[in-house]
């Protein structure tokens, strides 16, 4: 006899992983296999630790999160109801906080995550997931989250405000932002501001900052390039907020990568086809690093792919 299974109220988030379906499918051999998977769960989990060691978590949170990972996706699930059965605001706080963690910690293993958060009816167990709250979640981070960034429901949102005070408007400002779309997003950089050494806060931003530099530059698809641009303000913002003038230059993202100048990529287009003409196979240029001289040469060598650039 099966036994009768009830919906739950439960705070969900569906994640996920750009760009991590290459890594599926070149994790051929086990070796690849389970370095991979070991990454996500080592992310999820020290994310879970340090958000358990973090004054704000408390050791109820093991009892009340679960998460899932397949393929290139993850789901987080949370109890957000209390025993009084209203919305528990530390428990909806904490699951927010571990999201932050998470999207942190990720990125340690070179990855960055998109999805959404929603409150709505839950079931799973271990063979079964059966979830309004995961449908929602889904279409949510299919449709409006768009850049590498995990935005809350509308719905989620207004319940917030609905049971947050006055007092936890500061904790809700350090953890949430609203963006120029109207979209509230998880602000996951605040992550450095728990790190007590400098020294730590500026070698993981160092980090971030490199790996999209690269995201930037390996990718020609635009709508996949313009998802890393955001990325890439949001970044420089952060910069600005957490250090001074002289810190936070070496640290930002340059404009190069960030602005395109239409007329400089066609005069240092016309430089290197004028070269490569009048000297025959071989090309003297001088390579100045930014985006439109990358797109240049890209386009030269891809064009002429016998042709040795100096």
């Amino acid at each position: 006899m099966i036994n009768e299974i009830f919906y739950e109220k439960k705070i969900l988030a569906f994640l996920d992983i750009l760009g991590f379906k290459n890594h599926v499918k070149s994790a051929t051999t086990n070796k690849k296999l389970n370095k991979t998977v070991t990454a996500l769960k080592n992310a999820i989990e020290n994310a879970i630790e340090k958000n358990l060691n973090n004054s704000l978590g408390g050791d109820k949170l093991p009892e009340i999160f679960k998460y899932k990972i397949f393929s290139d996706s993850i789901v987080v699930s949370a109890d957000c109801i209390n025993v009084d059965g209203n919305l528990d605001h530390a428990y909806i706080f904490n699951f927010l906080t571990t999201l932050i963690y998470i999207q942190s910690e990720i990125i340690h293993y070179g990855f960055f995550l998109r999805g959404a958060v929603t409150i709505d009816n839950h079931y799973e167990d271990d063979k079964v997931v059966f979830s309004p709250a995961l449908t929602k979640a889904y279409e949510l981070e299919k449709d409006n989250a768009v850049y590498p960034r995990i935005i809350l429901d509308k719905k989620l949102v207004d319940e917030i405000f609905n049971i947050y005070d006055d007092a936890d408007y500061e904790a809700w400002d350090d953890t949430v932002k609203l963006d120029a779309d109207k979209q509230y997003f998880i602000d996951y950089l605040t992550y450095v501001d728990e790190m007590p050494d400098v020294g730590n806060r500026k070698r993981y931003l160092r980090k971030h900052k490199k790996l999209l530099i690269n995201a930037i530059l390996k990718n020609n698809a635009p709508e996949i390039i313009s998802k890393y641009l955001w990325l890439a303000k949001y970044h420089n913002l952060k910069i600005e907020d957490l250090f001074s003038s002289n810190s936070a230059e070496k640290l930002k993202i340059d404009e190069s990568y960030i602005t395109y100048k239409n007329s400089s990529f066609k005069i240092f287009s016309i430089v290197i086809m004028y070269d490569f003409f009048s000297k025959g196979k071989k090309v003297s240029i001088s390579i100045y690093k930014n985006l439109q001289s990358f797109c240049a040469i890209k386009q030269f060598k891809d064009r002429y792919p016998n042709a040795k650039i100096h």
